[in-house]
């Protein structure tokens, strides 16, 4: 619903969707690679319909496919669409429900948008379980994210903006969607 309609009829607001972006990947050698403009385009996409810099996202809930293609190129994206960290402010969450849930279609993105929700209403950081180590060819730690390994306060941002998460949903043949979350 829209928020003032949700409101007027007394509905619980777990959260506010914000933006949706999507894109196709257009051309690419095969069905099966991910290309990284697409990726791009769909965060891009979602930053600029709800008028915020993708940087001052807090967390995403990426899609994670556990391929080393797959997840290079999401992770490549990432960088790309959020850019360097913002000055003052921490690194972003970087999590997965879909390594949890492991490739169930829609049903990953679905999850993940219902996790965020409650993410977000109770102001947890999830956790991202069973996480050892970062892929030490991606250098997290010259990017802008951390992955936290248990669930933590979600503190306020220093700068009075709302608490907000982002959701990837890239799938199979190019069809790429991010949603960014916002907290009521």
């Amino acid at each position: 619903k829209r928020l003032p309609d949700a409101v007027a009829a007394g509905d619980a607001v777990h959260a506010v969707v914000r933006g949706v972006g999507t894109s196709s990947d257009g051309k690419s050698p095969s069905v099966m690679e991910p290309r990284r403009e697409g990726q791009v385009l769909a965060m891009r996409r979602a930053a600029a319909r709800c008028g915020v810099p993708a940087g001052t996202v807090q967390y995403i809930d990426a899609h994670a496919t556990g391929t080393p293609v797959g997840d290079a190129v999401e992770f490549a994206s990432l960088c790309e669409a959020v850019g360097p960290r913002l000055a003052g402010r921490p690194p972003i969450r970087l999590g997965s429900l879909k390594a949890l849930l492991g490739h169930t279609g829609w049903a990953a993105g679905a999850a993940s948008v219902i996790a965020l929700c409650k993410a977000l209403e109770h102001r947890r950081f999830p956790p991202q379980p069973n996480f050892s180590a970062p892929n030490p060819h991606f250098g997290i730690e010259r990017s802008p994210f951390t992955i936290g390994t248990r669930p933590e306060p979600w503190p306020a941002n220093a700068d009075g903006l709302p608490r907000r998460a982002g959701v990837n949903g890239f799938g199979f043949g190019g069809c790429d969607a991010h949603l960014i979350l916002e907290e009521y």
